[in-house]
């Protein structure tokens, strides 16, 4: 933790599981309280896992969601995919060739939204959200490696 002059108290790590790769780390607030939370993308147990944050530099454990068999994932982003006031997730899977959101809900947990392939053998490295075609829904930018191309992917409803 930071202190105001540049110096950090030791070191907390928290788990993401045996042998889980952890790839890929964003904070954000998934349950709507004063505190960030952390979001992590483990690419070799093909899951995300998120640790809720108690506001003094200590989290839950994680709770992880799966984001598909063999599905490698690479990279999290964070936005409100269906205007539903929550923090939703998506990540790039390199390994199953395509994207994955998560909607967040009340109850802190979050479901599969919607599964976009980006092509056979495309090998999506990277995701950006940002709104496209200014329609009030948050669209996706896929950097796909396999392919050495984007894909843009609007939301019209």
């Amino acid at each position: 933790m930071g202190f105001g002059y540049r110096i950090f108290s030791s070191m907390t790590p928290y788990t993401t599981g045996n042998q889980s790769l952890p790839i890929y780390v964003v904070l954000a607030n998934f349950n709507h309280d004063p505190y960030l939370d952390v979001v992590v993308a483990s690419t070799s147990s093909d899951t995300v896992g998120i640790f809720l944050g108690y506001g003094d530099g200590t989290f839950a454990n994680i709770t992880t969601y799966s984001t598909g068999i063999s599905s490698q994932t690479q990279v999290i982003a964070i936005s409100d995919f269906n205007n539903g006031n929550r923090s939703d997730i998506v990540v790039a899977n390199y390994g199953s060739n395509g994207i994955r959101i998560f909607v967040g809900h009340e109850n802190k947990i979050f479901l599969k939204y919607q599964s976009c392939s980006t092509g056979y053998g495309s090998r999506p490295r990277s995701v950006a959200v940002r709104y496209f075609n200014h329609n009030d829904w948050i669209d996706l930018a896929a950097a796909n490696s396999g392919y050495d191309n984007v894909d843009i992917i609007v939301q019209t409803c």
